[in-house]
């Protein structure tokens, strides 16, 4: 099996591009074709291969992936054309991982996500980095501390708020739930958890 040599930036400009045409960058891209953080200018370089990890960007505010089939299909397209630029030159990938930040595929898609780490190890040889374990869907690991955020968010807010969260975050009701479930369970672990997280610890475990 092929293996890529695999190195992760900080940051890219044009004149870093430029200056190691040898090497293909990888960058996020949203489905219609924008920079996810702030490299449009690179876009049209040839050792530049952007794979889309989002929908869209509106006045900076980012729409997540909702594990589409369309979103899927596009993220392998430009997953396999990433495999035929890189063959036999230096790959470099965003240092947290493609698709990663609170608007990224962990916490919003995670069906694409496990795809895509899946493709990544098996045929790149390349391990996304993964923060701390938070179980909100058997396919991925999210962070823990942002399971934490929506549990507190939606005990705060209360059921009548909980459509408002998911949509804010980008989630549907049943990922929120997920979260929500995660989240509770470790608390519960933990001797942590309060009359005040009862409500909806049990809707999101379906108590």
């Amino acid at each position: 099996m092929r293996r890529f040599l695999i190195e992760e930036y900080e940051t890219i400009d044009v004149d870093l591009v430029r200056a190691n045409r040898d090497q293909i960058y990888a960058i996020d891209l949203t489905l219609d074709g924008r920079a996810c953080i702030g490299f449009e200018h690179v876009l049209v370089e040839p050792n530049i291969c952007g794979i889309p990890v989002r929908k869209a960007i509106f006045k900076d505010t980012h729409v997540p992936f909702s594990d589409q089939e369309e979103e899927r299909e596009a993220l392998l397209a430009a997953l396999r054309k990433l495999y035929r630029l890189a063959s036999g030159r230096k790959l470099r990938v965003p240092q947290a991982g493609i698709g990663a930040g609170p608007y990224g595929l962990a916490l919003h898609s995670p069906r694409i996500y496990h795809d895509l780490c899946r493709i990544l190890a098996d045929h790149f040889g390349y391990q996304q980095p993964s923060a701390s374990p938070c179980h909100a869907h058997d396919d991925c690991y999210v962070t823990a501390a942002y399971c934490h955020a929506l549990f507190s968010e939606v005990c705060r807010q209360g059921f009548y708020m909980i459509d408002h969260v998911a949509q804010k975050h980008g989630l549907t009701l049943e990922q929120l739930k997920a979260h929500c479930s995660a989240a509770g369970r470790t608390l519960e672990a933990q001797g942590k958890l309060f009359a005040l997280h009862l409500p909806i610890y049990r809707w999101a475990s379906d108590q």
